[in-house]
């Protein structure tokens, strides 16, 4: 699967931040998951998750590829767009206006991930939601 040691730390952190979210959500603290899920993509992006919905695609897309291996592309893509599936998803259980502006950023990240050749059964893309 995979032998890259940076994308196995940032699917270790997903596992943990997602875990967290979901303890979040039991207790009804969506502040709290919005919080972890937004200091996770700071850590695993280096970027502040309202920039990837506030920036035109083309450039998000430059960004995120940037740092990006050759030899893992698209994944630095497709984590962005688990990222802010999931804040989206706090986004309107909280009733924020932004969620459906971030689910649509999501779903096109999403879609660069796959077109760049990422595999959709692979986290971060599996169980994808929305």
């Amino acid at each position: 699967m995979y032998r890259d040691d940076w994308l196995l730390g940032q699917l270790e952190d997903l596992a943990a931040c997602l875990a967290a979210v979901a303890g979040f959500r039991r207790r009804g603290q969506p502040a709290e998951a919005r919080v972890e899920l937004e200091a996770t993509a700071r850590r695993a992006l280096g970027l502040d998750p309202a920039v990837l919905v506030a920036l035109s695609l083309p450039s998000v897309l430059d960004l995120l590829a940037a740092d990006e291996a050759p030899h893992r592309k698209g994944a630095r893509t497709a984590l962005a767009a688990r990222l802010l599936a999931e804040i989206a998803a706090i986004l309107h259980m909280t009733g924020d206006p932004s969620a459906e502006a971030t689910a649509r950023r999501a779903r096109e990240l999403r879609d660069a991930a796959l077109a760049a050749g990422f595999d959709p059964a692979d986290p971060p893309l599996a169980d994808f939601p929305g």
